[in-house]
């Protein structure tokens, strides 16, 4: 295996699934404690984020033939964050009527864009480490998944957000780390180009 290729490719992943590992937990309890929604109402909405998620995933191969991965991966993980940030504040404004369909808009917006990235950067991963090292790419791509809650949430803030540490700065921080993933994409994408331009591996 080239161990240098799949480092490259496993760090943006890395990066990502440790922040999602962050709010992914807890996102129901914030509705819960911060916007005061009742379990159905919260179930509703998650139906309805499912929906527009699976919507979503069908549109990606028209994304990426539109517009390529170098601009379809960092704009749909951009405005997914720009959502997440506009979700987390509004548990500084949280006794305003508005603050819960605000944050009910930005979560329905943040769920199907940070999903469609994903299956593009899974297939521009595969393809930067060429085909020896895809094997061993998926399976540590995926133990990195399994592994970020446990790793985000016991290490990072304890075993709940009640150690003292209010939603939106976990949210906050979910979204740094979102913005620092979406750099390390460029970059890889930005390396993928130039392995096809250099002949390492081939453009489809």
């Amino acid at each position: 295996y080239d161990w240098r290729l799949i480092a490259k490719a496993l760090l943006p992943a890395l990066v990502i699934a440790t922040g999602a590992g962050l709010t992914i937990p807890f996102i129901n309890l914030f509705f819960a404690r911060v916007h005061d929604m009742s379990t159905n109402t919260i179930s509703l909405w998650n139906f309805v984020a499912a929906l527009l998620v699976a919507v979503a995933a069908l549109l990606v191969p028209q994304v990426k033939k539109g517009i390529g991965y170098k601009i379809a991966i960092p704009l749909t993980q951009s405005f997914a964050i720009l959502a997440l940030v506009l979700l987390a504040t509004t548990e500084w404004y949280s006794g305003m009527a508005a603050a819960s369909a605000i944050a009910i808009g930005c979560y329905l917006l943040r769920q199907p864009l940070m999903n469609m990235a994903g299956p593009m950067t899974s297939e521009i991963a595969m393809k930067y480490v060429g085909n020896k090292n895809q094997e061993m790419t998926s399976s540590l791509i995926s133990a990195i998944w399994s592994g970020s809650w446990f790793i985000s949430t016991r290490f990072i803030f304890g075993t709940h957000p009640d150690t003292g540490w209010p939603y939106v700065s976990i949210f906050l921080v979910t979204a740094a780390l979102y913005a620092v993933g979406v750099i390390l994409y460029v970059m890889l994408i930005g390396s993928y180009n130039r392995r096809v331009r250099e002949g390492a591996i081939e453009k489809e």
